[in-house]
């Protein structure tokens, strides 16, 4: 299995048992329609493809965060 599909799994059957930095890739995840068209429905191809732009955009928060 894929790290990416088991994250986004357990983000839609039991966010509550998401690490913090799995809450931040979820988070991206699910406010872009690319990977989330529709609340049921995964794009697990693009999140798969995504995955490093997808932590990319994590860190980059992180940092701006930090100010």
């Amino acid at each position: 299995m894929y790290e990416q599909d088991r994250l986004v799994k357990l983000a839609l059957i039991a966010p509550d048992l998401l690490t913090e930095e799995e809450q931040k890739i979820w988070r991206v995840i699910s406010e872009d329609k690319k990977y989330l068209p529709s609340a049921a429905k995964p794009n697990f191809g693009a999140i798969r493809d995504g995955w490093n732009r997808i932590k990319d955009r994590v860190r980059q928060y992180e940092e701006s965060a930090k100010g």
